[in-house]
């Protein structure tokens, strides 16, 4: 296999791994949206005064909605969300407090690298910290619904932009390693270490 065809395959194999990496990374980069929760998503607790939800990264509080809603259906109001840890924890304070039953916080962010992500923290309130209310209703995936209309995509068209960067810089490195790896192919006519210029091979 001659020098070129060889660096053809070379230039085929990294262009590919390029593409699979960079195309994986930002899907996976929040793969677990929430580090914490207080309480903890599918606790029982006995009492509730404010909810609190660290993200794994900044968000964007002009993007983020939240809402309160229980077992039966209710929507409860909330004070409006108080952000703080640069942007990646916030405190929602329920109004009026909570009583005994079960609830699910719902939320629908955008992270700062634009990705967006949605889902609950579901808890239950019991006087004595026994669970009774069952599970949530089937078909019900509240309280929060994904909101296209607010999404911001500037992180992801950055991710394209710099992936075709990326590939470009890979692409003219390899070709110019390829252009001077078949100048220095033996019976190319370059001098030898010593200057002389061997002679041409027989046809």
């Amino acid at each position: 296999m001659t020098v070129r065809r060889s660096a053809r395959w070379w230039v085929a194999g990294v262009l590919v791994l390029l593409t699979l990496v960079w195309s994986v990374a930002p899907a996976g980069a929040h793969s677990s949206p929430i580090k914490e929760s207080t309480p903890r998503h599918e606790s029982v607790v006995t009492q509730v005064d404010d909810v609190s939800i660290t993200f794994t990264g900044a968000v964007r509080p002009d993007f983020a909605t939240f809402s309160l809603r229980s077992a039966d259906g209710r929507t409860h109001p909330m004070a409006e969300p108080r952000f703080s840890g640069a942007d990646t924890k916030v405190q929602l304070t329920p109004s009026p407090q909570l009583g005994e039953g079960l609830y699910r916080v719902g939320y629908q962010v955008v992270f700062d690298d634009g990705h967006s992500t949605a889902g609950v923290v579901q808890f239950e309130i019991s006087a004595d910290g026994v669970a009774r209310a069952g599970t949530w209703p089937s078909g019900d995936d509240g309280p929060v619904r994904p909101e296209p209309e607010r999404l911001d995509v500037s992180g992801v068209i950055w991710w394209i932009v710099g992936g075709a960067v990326l590939v470009s810089v890979a692409f003219v490195v390899i070709m110019l390693w390829v252009r001077a790896a078949s100048g220095r192919r033996p019976g190319s006519g370059d001098p030898d270490a010593d200057g002389s210029v061997p002679p041409p091979t027989p046809g």
